[in-house]
């Protein structure tokens, strides 16, 4: 039986206790471009922050060989495998496996778990988290075992196609894709769903990152821009709320268009000088005033990614008035 429950706007427990049974309604989400520059890091890292902020139980997976999001979430880590227990050897080999990638994770911030690239790397005989990646169905049921005691988890992968996305993207709910208004980035996104329908029929929500809001009329042609890119329409759920909208490309295969459902979250996010400096004292901007309106964007966006994983979940069994139901500002 399942043990979890997530209402509307929050992640709560309800009775029963940890197993080895997936959480109900809980999602597995990659964040990924084939263009550098566009965020990709930042927004891995403060969407999950957003997620833990609304009291869901999350861990971030660097997939990135770069490591950005384990060093801005823990700097240097002194965790080695050389502090992990001994495996039981009547386990099976994904079983001792996953048992060591659990040893590696460490929380970084109340509610969000971090498994480090780094960790990852040192459990891997030959260092390559591509190896890891091309060995069967090893990353993608790692994901999924790790998955039994998170509600959200969210993975950052490399700014190039791998087998990393290939073993990833089988394992996720979800593709987070963020595109900048150049013609380059959405040509990226372009690229990065064809390849992708190969592995997977998850549904993709792309996500706008544009130049600080003080630049006004940059914002607005570029907002302008990559609303002539998509074409959809939004709808509402069952409580009257904006689901973000289903939208397509020109660019895609037929195989993208008859497999992989696209959304265009409602959320922008602004990238300004502040936001990048604090990366420097690795901080997020949930950690900083002056760019609390970047954090309000991130958790709308947080927002936006439950309703679209929710348009693909079983609708849960539990009548509506029991369900714990928390606005937040």
């Amino acid at each position: 039986m399942r043990f979890g429950h997530r209402a509307s706007s929050v992640c709560i427990w309800t009775h029963g206790s940890p197993g080895n049974t997936k959480k109900e309604n809980m999602s597995i989400i990659t964040v990924a471009n084939l263009k550098g520059g566009v965020g990709k890091t930042s927004l891995a890292i403060n969407v999950a922050c957003a997620f833990s902020k609304r009291f869901c139980e999350t861990l971030l997976i660097d997939l990135d060989g770069q490591g950005d999001a384990s060093y801005l979430l823990a700097g240097h880590l002194n965790k080695s495998s050389s502090a992990i227990r001994p495996a039981n050897p009547s386990h099976s080999l994904l079983e001792r496996f996953s048992t060591l990638c659990k040893d590696q994770i460490v929380e970084v911030r109340p509610g969000l778990d971090l498994l480090p690239v780094t960790a990852l790397r040192d459990l891997i005989p030959d260092g390559s988290l591509q190896t890891l990646a091309e060995h069967g169905e090893v990353l993608p049921r790692l994901i999924r075992n790790l998955s039994y005691d998170y509600d959200n988890i969210i993975i950052d992968t490399p700014p190039a196609w791998s087998a990393v996305h290939g073993a990833t993207l089988s394992a996720s709910d979800l593709a987070v894709v963020p595109i900048d208004p150049s013609e380059m980035s959405v040509r990226a996104a372009i690229s990065f769903l064809n390849k992708a329908s190969d592995t997977t029929t998850a549904s993709a929500l792309l996500v706008r990152t544009l130049v600080s809001r003080q630049a006004r009329s940059i914002t607005r042609q570029a907002k302008q821009k990559l609303e002539q890119t998509f074409l959809g329409q939004s709808s509402e759920d069952h409580l009257g709320e904006k689901i973000p909208q289903r939208v397509r490309l020109k660019g895609l295969t037929s195989q993208v268009e008859d497999g992989i459902e696209i959304y265009l979250s409602h959320a922008a996010i602004f990238r300004s000088e502040i936001a990048h400096k604090l990366t420097y004292e690795k901080k997020t901007v949930f950690e900083h005033k002056a760019v609390s309106h970047i954090a309000e964007s991130y958790m709308q966006l947080a927002s936006n990614i439950e309703k679209v994983a929710a348009l693909h979940q079983p609708e849960t069994l539990e009548p509506l008035e029991d369900m714990l139901d928390l606005a937040f500002a």
